[in-house]
């Protein structure tokens, strides 16, 4: 399965076959809310929801193949992933979240520019010893 942003809004469900590479038909044109545009989507195998889309406009949104709407979660959000359990995690604003798979918040990381400055936190001092190249 695989989906893309269509034309006129809609996000356009199809079945791939990998072997020939090559599209099949449709199976669900599902319209985005607010003539949004796409960020991300993010398949849930394990989880109860099928999908996630967020918009580049940060409003995340849950779909169910082949239902063909989608239901607001939240907004704020700048990015989504999920995790083979069907755990979801969500960045937003300065915090990651951590939701179960029916959406009950587990877990709140709260990230701090000081991590990534160098700045001495509790004792400590993270960030200076870090490399690129």
């Amino acid at each position: 399965m695989a989906a893309k942003e269509d034309v006129g809004s809609l996000l356009d469900c199809r079945l791939l076959d990998l072997s020939i590479g090559k599209n099949m038909e449709p199976r669900c044109l599902i319209p985005l809310p607010q003539a949004s545009f796409i960020k991300d989507i993010v398949w849930q195998r394990a989880a109860k929801y099928n999908f996630l889309v967020l918009t580049k406009e940060g409003k995340l949104f849950h779909g169910k193949y082949p239902d063909p709407s989608l239901t607001e979660l939240m907004d704020g959000i700048d990015a989504v992933e999920s995790s083979g359990i069907g755990d979801i995690v969500v960045a937003k604003q300065n915090n990651i979240t951590v939701f179960s798979s029916d959406l009950n918040e587990k877990m709140i990381i709260p990230l701090s520019s000081e991590l990534w400055l160098g700045v001495p936190m509790g004792g400590a001092t993270l960030g200076q010893n870090f490399n690129v190249g």
